[in-house]
């Protein structure tokens, strides 16, 4: 992991949150922009707004975005959110947010994720049209506190099943999903958020998300799903006691 450019990098314990703070839009727009369904740019959304400097970052209530056109609703992180103490635990990293790019998302196996999320590849390919039409540069990377999954740490989580590493993500056949979510601690058996966009020819608001099979799926950005908050320990954080587990969790120090 690193924390910024020059770091050569180093290990660094990398958290996700074990239940949803709840269903909230990875982004969203006007009606004039990408038809009002969000810009797929992590580093701009409103999910990362939310989770950085909103309502989850200071512990309060709000107004959270969940559908098309900024649609908005109460939130209230006041039991949820992030404590002071937490977060001098956490480090600013670097985050990866490559997309598929021009690779047909149908043909990508899970076991080249890993490459296309750690290349320079953005979330936006069109160049025309009402669902591409924002004016918003992509980046492929972001640096920040709280981010969400990606989505190598989903299919890791598999502990490498054979059939599901050579198997397309986005069209799993029934076996393929089993496959996938086999062991899979971070299988939740419903639709959640990944960091990263989907790269599509004919517009510019699709994030991934995985689906309540288990496999990768289009999301478009203004849909309400499911927000697991991760994050990145700093180097002098150990963990001391626990198993990580809901009964016997780990004790930070």
């Amino acid at each position: 992991m690193k924390t910024n450019e020059t770091d050569s990098g180093e290990s660094r314990i990398k958290l996700v949150r074990e239940e949803s703070i709840g269903s909230y839009s990875w982004d969203a727009s006007e009606t004039s922009i990408n038809l009002g369904k969000g810009i797929n740019e992590w580093s701009q959304s409103a999910l990362k707004k939310l989770l950085n400097e909103g309502e989850y970052w200071n512990k309060t209530t709000g107004i959270c975005i969940v559908g098309d056109n900024n649609k908005s609703q109460n939130c209230d992180f006041t039991q949820t959110g992030l404590t002071e103490e937490s977060k001098q635990k956490l480090e600013y990293s670097i985050w990866f947010l490559g997309s598929n790019g021009n690779e047909k998302l149908e043909t990508v196996k899970v076991n080249e994720l890993y490459t296309l999320e750690k290349s320079s590849n953005t979330g936006k390919i069109c160049s025309s049209g009402t669902s591409c039409n924002d004016n918003i540069t992509r980046t492929h990377t972001w640096t920040g506190a709280v981010g969400l999954i990606s989505l190598t740490d989903y299919f890791y989580a598999t502990k490498k099943e054979e059939l599901c590493f050579n198997s397309a993500g986005y069209s799993l056949k029934e076996d393929a999903y089993i496959s996938c979510r086999n062991n899979n601690w971070m299988f939740k058996n419903d639709h959640l958020w990944t960091i990263n966009p989907r790269a599509h020819s004919g517009s510019s608001y699709l994030t991934l998300c995985i689906n309540q099979l288990g496999g990768l799926d289009n999301c478009t950005s203004s849909i309400a799903r499911n927000v697991y908050p991760t994050i990145y320990l700093k180097a002098n954080v150990k963990i001391i006691s626990g198993r990580g587990e809901k009964e016997n969790p780990y004790i930070l120090e």
